[in-house]
């Protein structure tokens, strides 16, 4: 397809048919499925909600050369936003057999002459570092908002402690998968005056100063 992404293909008599649909994609935006090490075999732009996307399969004849996807090579789903000219990765909410009617549960897997449905929505974004953000608004009476980022699963643990070094709330105590994550922080039972919230992630581990003004 012309566009951000081209297609790498050559005529194999083995391809498949994926429709994109959900609220991962919008009118304009051009969808891509890779197999293998990122390389692009199907692509289509999003019209009226959904993209129509060509698969292109590999020849077994030819063993050196990998024309497209070979049979069951699971396949990843990415988009280019027409809105910000940016990619981003599209995760599968569910996936109808197009030739059948059923559910698909055993993920996006190419196979000849396939047809799926398959309805996406944005990624997840995960961050590269752990961090942990200025709590806002600071000062705050009596709720204020901490954010935090986590590039790995791990076990949370997010407190806040008074001058003397007391623990005044637990906030998370849980695994967490990756991602960026915010909790909301009610004061409203404390005295004014300067706090500190502490996060253990892993073998990070950082605190920052919050003030509750009443």
């Amino acid at each position: 397809m012309k566009g951000h992404y081209a297609v790498n293909w050559t005529e194999t008599g083995s391809n498949a048919i994926v429709v994109v649909e959900g609220s991962g994609v919008s009118d304009g935006d051009e969808v891509a499925v890779s197999a293998g090490e990122g390389m692009v075999v199907g692509g289509g732009v999003v019209e009226k909600g959904r993209a129509v996307v060509a698969i292109w399969g590999d020849d077994p004849m030819t063993e050196k050369v990998k024309e497209g996807a070979g049979e069951e090579e699971g396949l990843v789903l990415k988009v280019w936003r027409k809105q910000g000219q940016k990619e981003e990765g599209l995760e599968i909410t569910g996936m109808t057999d197009g030739l059948t009617g059923k559910k698909e549960e055993r993920g996006l897997k190419y196979r000849s002459d396939g047809a799926w449905i398959v309805e996406v929505k944005e990624a997840r974004k995960i961050p590269t570092v752990f961090s942990l953000e200025q709590n806002y608004p600071n000062p705050f009476n009596p709720t204020t908002t901490i954010q935090y980022g986590l590039p790995k699963d791990v076990r949370v643990r997010l407190e806040v402690y008074n001058v003397l070094g007391q623990r005044v709330m637990k906030l998370v105590d849980e695994d967490q998968k990756a991602g960026y994550y915010q909790v909301v922080f009610q004061g409203r039972n404390l005295s004014s005056g300067v706090y500190f919230y502490t996060i253990s992630a892993g073998e990070y581990r950082t605190t920052k100063k919050l003030t509750l003004l009443k």
